[in-house]
C-alpha cells in the first residue's frame, strides 16, 4: 500500500511523505537548498529536478540514516568539501 500525505499539517515544506519517517519525495519543487523539515530518520530522499546549484558542507549531516538519495537534474554547479558528511549508509 502506498501512503501519501503532506509532511505536516500547516507545514510550508513542499515534500510529500511517501512512507512516514522513511521516504520523502521533494522532486520538482523549485528548492534551492535541502529542506530542514524532513525527519532525521529518513532513509530515502528524492530531491530531483530542483535548482540546488550548490551543495554546502554538512548539507546532509542530519541524515545519517539516508540510504538512497536522488539529485538528478538538480543543476548542481558546486559541491563544497564535506557536503556528503554524515552519509555513511548511502
Amino acid at each position: 500500500a502506498l501512503f501519501l500525505s503532506c509532511l505536516r499539517p500547516g507545514s510550508l515544506n513542499p515534500c510529500i511523505e511517501v512512507l512516514p519517517n522513511i521516504t520523502y519525495q521533494c522532486m520538482d519543487q523549485n528548492l534551492s537548498k535541502i529542506p530542514h523539515d524532513i525527519p532525521y530518520s529518513t532513509k530515502n530522499l528524492d530531491l530531483s529536478f530542483n535548482p540546488l546549484k550548490i551543495l554546502r558542507s554538512y548539507s546532509f549531516t542530519n541524515f545519517s540514516q539516508l540510504q538512497w538519495l536522488d539529485l538528478s537534474r538538480c543543476e548542481i554547479e558546486t559541491i563544497e568539501d564535506k557536503a556528503w558528511h554524515g552519509l555513511n549508509q548511502l
